[in-house]
């Protein structure tokens, strides 16, 4: 989702997929994959998946379609 903006301008007519997923599943996959730094603190990584979501509301885009991942 840090990206998307950036992703966006640089392939305008790109489609894109993003799955949401509920922060307490996220936090116990993060926590079990050491490749997610902010899964050693739960604080950090509930800051990081709001930075996440936050950042995606910011962008208005006909090009992104936006799913939950429980659903």
């Amino acid at each position: 989702m840090l990206y998307l903006k950036y992703l966006i301008r640089l392939f305008p007519n790109s489609k894109f997929i993003n799955i949401t997923r509920d922060v307490r599943d996220s936090a116990i996959s993060a926590a079990n994959f050491s490749g997610i730094e902010q899964g050693n603190n739960l604080k950090k990584f509930v800051f990081y998946w709001r930075k996440c979501i936050r950042s995606r509301l910011k962008i208005d885009s006909k090009n992104i379609l936006d799913v939950t991942y429980e659903n």
